[in-house]
């Protein structure tokens, strides 16, 4: 059987033949400013008052809303504005707003689409205190086609700041609305648009299916389970439960692998998370590892898996690669190489980066491609200082190997695994459903002391 001894010496000397001179410095600095105060004006004659106007401003990421925020119900409501069947559902959900203005809140949450133009000239008109006016004018639009010019020209008949809408238009100021908006309703998996949520519930049919009468008894119904809400009723979550979730694993790649443990056991003991590549803020509170071979295409998808996670739980979610990978095969060495590069990126800076590029090294790679040809691609293509990388490979060779081995002794098995709330999950998951109600349950509230 190898050991991570003599992979580390098979490392440390192919690694010292790929050694380049060069170096890189960067610097930053931070201006600092400050500016005298003046003295009050000696008091004097009152001066009339000027003519004032006043100017609506909501601020950039505030949503549409209709109705106070203490409403007993909250209905929201995801579209595309200008979309052909955005009208009806948004008319009908502000006249049953209108219908109920003290306990009822209707809050709208623009998706951009097919028809981004539309969508950040919609939010934009929020900022400027527009946005029922404009979303009712541009509802009205039949067989037109929403160019920047037409939506202008509507902006500019409801008194909109058209130099503001092109502005906008041109530095993308909405795209992270957008972007959050979408993010909500996979997350609270509603439908697709137009949907609505009633207190977080969906419908039970399309909502473009739903009639007026409909919309009434759902709103009578979440009406009807706010007010009667009790806590001796058992409406409030166990915050020690976990999800009873039938957890489908994918693939792993030892094809012999033997008593591989069920999905879910707990870690004996944590992992350097924070020594490995990652994406997303390192203060989180969730956190999905994936460990995996870089040569492999299960490492590949429960990567993807794993990223299309921040598109729903945007910053509470930090996703983090390790090297996962057989110490016993015949192409160890080679991996260990090729896995110490990885490290040493993240070492260097690269860290996340470098792992995209590994991967699609691996999808162009050919069979007679060599270990260090592709190193270097992945090298050049990150811009990692070449004196820099050496030097790294030379000091830190088989550390890929002993990461693994650390891996075993904390219960990782096989590759790929993903390890969501200290809890390991060989193979990974079959799906992305799956992957975010075990992000869900990570964040869900819990019990930070025995009750």
């Amino acid at each position: 059987m190898r050991t991570p001894w003599l992979l580390a010496g098979v490392s440390l000397v192919l690694a010292a033949t790929h050694a380049l001179p060069s170096g890189r410095a960067d610097e930053a600095t931070t201006p600092a400013a400050s500016a005298p105060t003046s003295a009050p004006a000696p008091a004097g004659p009152p001066t009339p008052r000027p003519n004032r106007v006043r100017v609506d401003h909501h601020a950039a990421d505030a949503a549409p809303t209709l109705g106070p925020a203490s409403a007993a119900v909250t209905v929201e409501l995801f579209i595309v504005p200008g979309a052909a069947n955005s009208r009806a559902p948004f008319e009908l959900l502000r006249d049953l707003q209108q219908a109920h203005p003290s306990r009822l809140r209707l809050v709208v949450r623009p998706l951009g689409r097919d028809r981004i133009n539309a969508a950040e000239a919609a939010l934009e008109a929020q900022a400027q205190g527009r946005f029922f006016t404009f979303f009712e004018l541009l509802g009205k639009q039949r067989g037109v086609s929403l160019s920047r010019d037409r939506l202008a020209q509507l902006a500019a008949q409801v008194g909109m700041d058209v130099d503001r809408l092109h502005a906008a238009w041109a530095d993308d100021r909405h795209d992270a609305t957008l972007a959050s908006n979408e993010g909500r309703r996979m997350r609270l998996h509603a439908g697709s648009p137009p949907d609505a949520l009633f207190a977080g519930q969906p419908t039970p049919r399309p909502l473009s299916s739903l009639t007026r009468e409909e919309l009434e008894e759902l709103y009578q119904a979440a009406y009807t389970r706010a007010v009667s809400a009790d806590p001796a009723a058992g409406t409030e979550p166990d915050p020690d439960a976990r999800p009873d979730l039938l957890l489908v694993p994918g693939p792993i790649d030892d094809d012999a692998a033997v008593g591989v443990d069920e999905p879910g056991r707990l870690l004996r003991r944590p992992l350097p998370l924070d020594r490995w590549p990652s994406v997303g803020p390192d203060s989180a509170p969730a956190t999905i590892a994936v460990l995996c071979n870089l040569r492999r295409a299960s490492c590949q998808r429960q990567l993807a898996l794993a990223t299309a996670m921040r598109a729903v739980f945007e910053d509470q979610l930090r996703v983090v690669w390790g090297p996962a990978f057989d110490l016993d095969g015949d192409d160890a060495a080679e991996l260990t190489l090729l896995h110490d590069a990885a490290l040493c990126g993240h070492s260097l800076g690269v860290g996340w980066t470098w792992v995209e590029q590994a991967l699609t090294a691996t999808q162009r790679r050919r069979g007679d491609d060599s270990v260090a040809a592709e190193i270097e691609a992945v090298r050049t293509s990150t811009e990692v200082d070449p004196a820099a990388f050496a030097s790294c490979r030379a000091r830190r060779a088989g550390a890929s190997a002993w990461v693994v081995a650390s891996q075993r002794a904390a219960g990782v098995t096989v590759a790929p695994t993903v390890i969501v709330g200290g809890r390991a999950y060989p193979g990974g998951v079959a799906d992305a459903r799956m992957l975010q109600m075990l992000v869900e349950d990570e964040l869900a509230p819990g019990a930070l002391a025995p009750r």
